[in-house]
């Protein structure tokens, strides 16, 4: 059954608070939050997904190791789907670690839908890596600045 219109306004601002929340600490949930809002018009399915990132948000913590900073470089992992929002659209996502080789500490993430016409798996992922290469060369010129030189740059793709 259709959600109410009651109902769909809690939603939205149940939706807005973890969204926001999932750009600062809870990256997981992101891909689920992009999934809930691309269905309209939302039905039980959506509200029990909502209510299992709500149940989920509880028992989540992020710690922050301390790194060697003379030896850090920057990972970026990207990955893509091909048509598996509504509407056969694609999603794509990236995560940024910054690591000394033993530690490894979450810098920034993303996932979203991709904003092209891409008719293959492949032009998906090329497009996730393209996004997060976009975003880690900022990166890479920030920490460059702060450590006094540019930190290496990895970059890792489920794509063969």
């Amino acid at each position: 059954a259709v959600v109410s219109t009651q109902s769909t306004g809690v939603m939205r601002r149940c939706i807005g608070k973890l969204t926001w929340l999932s750009t600062q600490t809870c990256p997981q949930y992101s891909f689920a939050l992009l999934d809930i809002t691309t269905k309209k018009p939302w039905t039980g399915r959506e509200v029990k997904a909502l209510r299992k990132i709500v149940k989920g948000v509880h028992a989540n913590q992020i710690v922050f190791r301390a790194l060697s900073w003379d030896q850090v470089s920057l990972k970026v992992y990207a990955d893509a789907s091909l048509g598996n929002l509504d509407g056969h659209k694609s999603g794509s996502g990236f995560v940024v670690y910054i690591s000394d080789g033993e530690v490894s500490n979450l810098v920034a993430y993303s996932c979203s839908r991709v904003k092209r016409v891409v008719k293959s798996v492949f032009s998906a992922e090329l497009y996730a890596v393209s996004e997060a290469l976009n975003f880690c060369v900022m990166l890479r010129i920030f920490f460059g600045d702060i450590l006094g030189r540019l930190p290496p740059i990895s970059v890792f793709t489920d794509s063969r």
